[in-house]
């Protein structure tokens, strides 16, 4: 009676380890065709897609020589103004500093005087 029953446990039991093993395997195979079907996808550059890319950033150029005028003489309007301004800005500075050296040669001369006498 019961060794019988255990055989075929056994039996079915070494099947579904065999069934799984076999999954398993056929998993990785797939895992590896996987792979070399993404490789295969990406083409390898030729000549022609080369030239192809090199024209097509060629389309994509930017502003157009107008656009580029416009912001050449923009540029130059603003650096005007700005070397206007520093211009300005020094002059002040010299005025300023002149003004001052005026009034420290007064504070001296009263200084002077208030002393001889």
């Amino acid at each position: 009676g019961g060794g019988g029953g255990n055989n075929n446990n056994n039996n079915n039991n070494i099947q579904r380890m065999q069934g799984r093993k076999e999954d398993e395997d056929d998993n990785r195979n797939n895992n590896r065709q996987d792979n070399k079907e993404d490789a295969v996808l990406v083409p390898p550059v030729s000549p022609t897609n080369r030239r192809f890319l090199a024209a097509l950033s060629d389309l994509v150029g930017g502003p157009s020589i107008e656009q580029r005028r416009q912001a050449h003489e923009s540029r130059s309007q603003w650096q005007a103004a700005l070397d206007e301004q520093i211009r300005e800005k020094r002059e002040r500075q010299r005025r300023e500093k002149e003004a001052e050296d005026r009034q420290l040669a007064v504070e001296v001369c009263v200084v002077v005087v208030v002393v001889v006498v």
